[in-house]
């Protein structure tokens, strides 16, 4: 029945669980065979994800040209993700302790509440350092989270809601 409604991902997500629980029950005595004795794990295939092609960044990069707040800011957004490949949660809960500008590095808190370091190139720095310049005029800005929006602090579905903005602006879906 899963493999007619979901992924097969999905399927092998909650076939192992299953099978884990129904061979403890037939360890701890409560049932003689488990159900799922001769039944075989879903088949999941890797899925490769999509690429964005060059001419499509260079796109979206350009749809974040200018000089005001949000520009800066979204410009900034883009190239530390495609400069340090972090998720978009990442991301959006950074601090401004989170960044080193010297080491040109950020702290990110990835799945599992596990920190670590990330490193980001040149061009993200020149444009994380504009974005802080135009920050400190901001209404919010003694906030300690890095990205502000128009009505306050930026959450994981504001970042997403750049992206696909500027995606849009720019011609690329």
């Amino acid at each position: 029945d899963i493999h007619k409604r979901c992924k097969p991902a999905t399927a092998s997500n909650r076939y192992r669980p299953l099978q884990r629980y129904f061979r403890w029950l037939v360890e701890e005595g409560e049932i003689k065979e488990s159900p799922m004795a001769k039944m075989h794990p879903p088949k999941v295939l890797e899925q490769l994800a999509p690429v964005v092609s060059d001419d499509a960044i260079t796109k979206l990069l350009k749809a974040c040209c200018g000089a005001d707040f949000e520009d800066r800011r979204d410009l900034a957004v883009i190239r530390l993700f495609l400069g340090t490949g972090s998720r978009r949660s990442e991301l959006a809960n950074l601090t401004l302790q989170d960044v080193d500008l010297d080491g040109q590095t950020l702290t990110v808190v990835g799945k599992g509440h596990w920190p670590r370091i990330v490193p980001y190139g040149r061009k993200a720095a020149r444009d994380l350092d504009r974005y802080l310049r135009v920050r400190a005029q901001h209404r919010d800005k003694d906030a300690p989270a890095l990205w502000l929006g128009k009505a306050g602090l930026m959450t994981d579905s504001g970042i997403a809601q750049i992206v696909r903005d500027r995606a849009v602006k720019a011609g690329i879906g």
